[in-house]
């Protein structure tokens, strides 16, 4: 998208360069001095100065006009000097006109430039997405119309990527979908994860009443193998009792 946007703006750093070259000439032209703050910048020369501060001013680094450090302004004494007077009419009007245009008019188109192609190019991404998931439906049909056989046994697959973007590992296409089914995946997951831990929880119960319940057999069947041996004691002592009576 960068690169597409960046493509959009060349004609309009085309038009900016031409305007800033434009009102750099004029300010020349009409001997306007230049800001004290870029004046000592060394190698550059009156015109890359001028140019300099042009666009600083475009920028929004408002600096006012100055004529008097030109010896052609006669050290700011313009009284009486009609074309003097014209000539610092001019550079007002060509400063105003230089700020307006470059400040405000440049900067809200090169806004509105931007805005146009991040729309074009949401529209392109939409268009190339309906183009691949094309191309995925008509691969997946023709793989399983191949592979379809009463030999193959049945199986189900979800498909995410196709050939074209299969290598790189890109599929942005469907990351939405893909996503959306991960967190159903590891949801669902998590419910069953959860009912089978209250089912171990339940089935633990049921091994610890089972123990329960056999050591409380095991008693009662020790109690009563206790008993029948005292039962049986006592019988043998009655027909014993009762043979020596005889």
């Amino acid at each position: 998208m960068i690169i597409l946007c960046l493509q959009d703006l060349v004609p309009f750093f085309i038009c900016y360069l031409l305007f800033l070259n434009f009102f750099t000439m004029c300010f020349i032209v009409l001997q306007c001095d230049i800001d004290g703050e870029i004046a000592d910048v060394p190698i550059l020369n009156r015109y890359s100065l001028m140019l300099l501060q042009v666009y600083r001013t475009a920028l929004g680094e408002l600096s006012m006009p100055g004529y008097k450090v030109n010896p052609i302004w006669k050290g700011g004494n313009t009284e009486g000097d009609f074309f003097l007077q014209i000539n610092i009419i001019m550079i007002w009007i060509m400063w105003c006109l230089s700020t307006f245009f470059m400040f405000v008019i440049m900067t809200n188109f090169n806004i509105a430039q931007i805005t146009s192609t991040y729309e074009r190019v949401r529209g392109l991404e939409k268009k190339i997405s309906f183009e691949l998931k094309a191309e995925m439906n008509y691969e997946t049909y023709m793989l399983l119309s191949t592979l379809n056989s009463r030999s193959l046994s049945a199986y189900r697959c979800i498909i995410f990527a196709n050939t074209k973007n299969s290598q790189g590992g890109n599929t942005e296409l469907l990351d939405e979908q893909f996503d959306s089914l991960k967190k159903c995946i590891v949801k669902n997951n998590q419910k069953f994860d959860d009912m089978n831990e209250q089912h171990m929880h339940k089935v633990k119960k049921v091994c610890d009443a089972q123990v329960t319940l056999r050591h409380f057999f095991k008693d009662k069947m020790n109690e009563l193998i206790k008993r029948q041996d005292a039962m049986r004691e006592t019988l043998i002592k009655d027909i014993k009792s009762r043979f020596e009576l005889q």
